[in-house]
C-alpha cells in the first residue's frame, strides 16, 4: 500500500519512529497518545481529504496488547477518500472494542522496546521510500 513519493503525513506516538525520523517533513509525533488516539487523528486526517497509505491495523498486533500506532497518509489533501474513511472507521471500532477487552501493559521494559520495534518494521520501508 506504500506509493513512492507520496507519503506527507507521519502519524505516530512511538518514540524509536521519532528518533529515527526527527526533522523529517510531515512527522506528527505525539508521546501522549494512545493507539486509538493515533487513528482518530488519521481520521481526522482523511476528513480533510488525505488518504491512508498504510493499513491502520497491519502486522496483526491487536490493539490491546501494544500502545504504538505509526500511519502514513497521503501527501496533498484530494477530497474525501471514501476507502480510507470506511477502513480507519472500521479500524478505530476494531480497536476501541478489543481494548476494552484486554488491558494494554503499561510503557517501560524490554518488551515495551520490542513493541516499538515492531511498529517501527512496520512502517520503515514506506517511511524510508519518502525519504529518499
Amino acid at each position: 500500500m506504500c506509493q513512492q513519493g507520496a507519503i506527507a503525513v507521519i502519524i505516530t506516538n512511538n518514540p524509536m519512529v521519532h528518533e529515527a525520523y526527527a526533522g523529517a517533513d510531515g512527522l506528527r509525533y505525539e508521546a501522549d497518545f494512545s493507539f486509538l488516539d493515533a487513528l482518530i487523528l488519521a481520521r481526522d486526517q482523511i476528513h480533510l481529504g488525505r488518504a491512508l497509505l498504510t493499513h491502520p491495523l497491519a502486522g496483526g498486533v491487536r490493539p490491546g496488547r501494544t500502545p504504538y500506532k505509526t500511519i502514513l497518509l497521503s501527501k496533498k489533501p484530494e477530497g474525501l477518500h471514501a476507502q480510507s474513511l470506511a477502513l480507519i472507521e472500521q479500524c478505530i471500532h476494531r480497536a476501541q472494542r478489543l481494548t476494552q477487552e484486554t488491558a494494554v501493559a503499561p510503557p517501560g521494559g524490554r518488551i515495551d522496546r520490542d513493541l516499538q520495534f515492531i511498529d517501527f518494521c512496520l512502517t520503515q520501508d514506506c517511511i524510508d521510500e519518502y525519504l529518499r
